[in-house]
């Protein structure tokens, strides 16, 4: 294929699947586009791609942490919040765990180290389409009393609907597909924070926050705890 990079007006008016890549070595976004047979559209800054988001629509994000004009971590909460089904994958040569903690922390969905391997890159980026396949066949849960309507943080009840954050979202999500059966505190904790270690506090106020969303939109739902087994919803 060829290694053009493509502009923003030309993916547009193409209609073509693509990727994104925000990283200001100018080889990262060559390799990616040939590993994985797509054109990308690239971006070196922040401040460059923010004013475009508007006009873009891509398969799968790539972003390196550190660029020369600040960090690409900055924009990933907003990324997330505007492809909430698109995979954001951070591609960094930092062999510091703390940067990739943090960027799976505000809504990354996985990381490749540099040097990028094209059989690894294809490889995660495959895993993550089917993940993010999975998670927007499950946006909209429906069950008794309310409607969890993950892709946009809203929990929908009788009285009225309200907003959950992130976590939120994935601690109810993780308790309605149970379907009744107890879940025990470290399977949360793993669902909400992943491999990120947290105090049982951070887990325990968390439930207290779905607990009261639950009574503010009317639900007659409750997170009930068992004591050694975990916590269910009722």
């Amino acid at each position: 294929m060829t290694q053009k990079l493509f502009s923003v007006t030309e993916i547009d008016s193409e209609q073509k699947q693509y990727t994104l890549t925000l990283d200001d070595d100018p080889l990262v976004p060559k390799l990616i586009e040939k590993a994985l047979s797509l054109p990308t559209v690239t971006f070196s800054s922040e401040s460059e791609l923010r004013p475009q988001l508007p006009n873009l629509n891509p398969s799968a994000v790539f972003i390196d942490v550190h660029l020369r004009e600040g960090s690409g971590l900055n924009l990933i909460p907003e990324l997330a919040h505007q492809w909430p089904f698109i995979p954001l994958i951070v591609i960094t040569a930092d062999s510091n765990e703390s940067f990739i903690l943090e960027a799976l922390a505000r809504g990354a969905d996985d990381f490749i180290r540099k040097p990028i391997k094209p059989s690894e890159l294809k490889a995660r980026l495959q895993k993550r389409w089917k993940d993010q396949a999975k998670k927007q066949s499950l946006s909209v849960l429906n069950h008794k009393d309310i409607v969890l309507d993950a892709a946009n943080a809203l929990l929908k009840g009788p009285k009225s609907t309200r907003s959950l954050s992130p976590t939120e979202v994935r601690l109810l999500v993780h308790l309605l597909q149970a379907e009744g059966t107890p879940i025990s505190r470290s399977a949360l904790k793993f669902s909400c924070w992943h491999q990120i270690a947290v105090s049982e506090n951070s887990l325990d106020r968390k439930i207290y926050e779905v607990r009261k969303a639950l009574l503010d939109v009317g639900s007659l739902l409750e997170i009930e705890t068992i004591y050694g087994e975990g916590f269910v919803l009722k």
